[in-house]
This record gives structure tokens, sequence and C-alpha cells, in this order.
């Protein structure tokens, strides 16, 4: 009997941590393959928005580019106007949750519950309702309970391949890394940030730099959603 309840304990543990754990890992496999086959850096930016946000923007609309951003619903509440200001220019809007939580460190519940509350704040920001929005895990972490759901709902989960390390305080900054990484692999998926004042210069030093260097390399730019439909269709251009 304890032997039983030992294995079917194994059973949920395994499957609660490492089956979400496993799915990040193909998907990260995933989306440095197609941004790969499409030559091509996917721009995305965390924990927004901020004002930090508009002067991303600016960056990306002298480019010509588009960029994904992935709010966190706790930093709507007064930044209505740049949530929509971001769906007006026609760059992608993803969910980072509300409050940033790590869904292992957390209740199911709570961590459910936390998906939920991000999407409502897009919403609330863009006047609509039940929109569906792609998701990145903070930390880029999940439990099964929530990976079922957005599974279930065809929520798209975004991970990332590159990550800019432009709030990281413990290592030297390097704004040519990206640029460099993602030329090296012919491709990247890269993780920025744009809710930090304190780091803005980091952020837009390195965006300036990735979209010089890869705009010299050839290498186009997608958001999220148009990098995943090269996969759904290889065969259809989409620039």
């Amino acid at each position: 009997m304890l032997i039983e309840i030992a294995s079917i304990s194994s059973v949920v543990i395994w499957s609660y941590f490492f089956i979400p754990w496993l799915y990040g890992k193909y998907q990260r496999i995933l989306l440095k393959r197609l941004s790969i086959r499409a030559n091509s850096i996917v721009l995305t930016f965390d924990d927004g928005p901020s004002d930090v946000t508009p002067n991303v923007l600016r960056t990306l609309r002298e480019h010509k580019v588009k960029g994904t951003f992935f709010f966190s619903g706790r930093n709507i509440p007064g930044r209505e106007h740049i949530v929509r200001q971001v769906a007006a220019e026609g760059h992608e809007i993803g969910s980072h949750g509300y409050n940033h939580l790590h869904s292992l460190t957390v209740s199911p519940v709570r961590a459910l519950s936390d998906i939920k509350l991000g999407c409502q704040a897009i919403d609330s920001a863009l006047g609509k309702n039940g929109g569906r929005y792609p998701f990145r895990p903070p930390y880029g972490m999940l439990n099964i309970i929530c990976l079922l759901y957005l599974l279930i709902r065809k929520v798209p989960i975004i991970y990332w391949t590159i990550d800019s390390r432009d709030i990281s305080t413990f290592k030297e900054f390097d704004n040519q890394r990206n640029a460099l990484l993602a030329m090296q692999e012919g491709g990247a998926v890269i993780l920025a940030h744009d809710h930090d004042p304190t780091t803005e210069d980091r952020v837009l030093s390195s965006l300036r730099t990735s979209l010089v260097m890869t705009e010299n390399a050839n290498m186009r730019v997608l958001t999220v959603s148009r990098l995943l439909a090269t996969g759904s269709n290889k065969r259809k251009d989409v620039r």
C-alpha cells in the first residue's frame, strides 16, 4: 500500500513539475528552428507597460519594425493609453500574467487566477472582452494545471531563445550580445524588458544595436504570431 502511494505521488509530482518543463524545452527548440528557417529575429518586451515603453515604440517606429509586448497586468492601471498606443501602432500584445507569479511557488489556483487577471487587464485597457493573447510564463515556468488550461484554450505559450540580460546586475552588459548571438545562430526570439526606468539606457542601446546589426545582415524582424505562421505554412511568405 505504501509503495502504491509512493508511486502515485511520484507520478503526480513528475506531471506537475516536469511535463511543463519538458514542454518549455520543446517550445524553445521550436522557436529557434522557426526563427532560423525564417532568417529572422523576434523582439519581445516583458513586464511593461511603463514610461520606458513609448521610447521602445519610438525606436521600433524609426526602424519600421514591429515588436511583441508581454504586459504584466499590475502595471496597466494608469497606463492604459500606452497599451492602446502599442496596439494602434501595429505591435503584438501578449500577457505576462498579472502579478508576475512563479507558478511553481504558489498554489495552482492562484497561478491560474493570475493568468486570467492578466488577460482581463489587457481587455479592459483595449475595451475588449475575452481576448486571447499569447502568454509568456513569468520566469519561463508553468505548472501542469496552467499548461493544460492554456493548451485547451489554444493560447500560444511563448518562451525565448536569447536573454538580453538587460536587467541583470550581476553580469557585465554588452549591447551587441543579442545581435551577435542571433546572427551566429541564424535567428532568435530575444527577451528584453520595458518596465524599469533605471535600465532604460541598456534596453534602448541593445535594441538599437540589434536592429542596425541584423538589418545589415539582411535578417527580418517578425512578431511572435508572424513567426509561428511560418511554421503553420512553410511555403507562405510572411513578408
